[in-house]
């Protein structure tokens, strides 16, 4: 049982207004226009046109990141194929995004 004790304030709640101060993104594939929040880098339309394994491997290689047992280099190759597999299903010219993935990839 919790007791709470009338000597202590109680702590500071975080304010819900500074959530809306945060500026929003645009969806990174090229030609999508659609805001969105500023933890996310595709619209939600986009992410599920990637592949459920590459999802898992996106997914997967930012956590390994964040918890400092993987180099970024592999979060970031993953989130590109995403991106670039994106725009060729929707006709988009990637040439030069597949150059730069090309060069991540040879130094991973």
């Amino acid at each position: 049982m919790l007791l709470r004790s009338i000597h202590k304030p109680d702590p500071p709640r975080p304010d819900i207004s500074l959530r809306a101060t945060r500026s929003m993104r645009i969806c990174q594939i090229p030609g999508c226009s659609l805001e969105i929040p500023p933890t996310h880098w595709m619209c939600a339309a986009h992410w599920f046109e990637v592949p459920a394994a590459l999802r898992g491997r996106v997914t997967q290689s930012f956590s390994e990141w964040k918890n400092g047992l993987q180099d970024v280099r592999a979060y970031l190759t993953a989130r590109f194929t995403a991106i670039v597999f994106v725009a060729k299903l929707h006709g988009i010219d990637v040439t030069e995004e597949e150059l730069k993935l090309g060069r991540w990839k040879a130094a991973v």
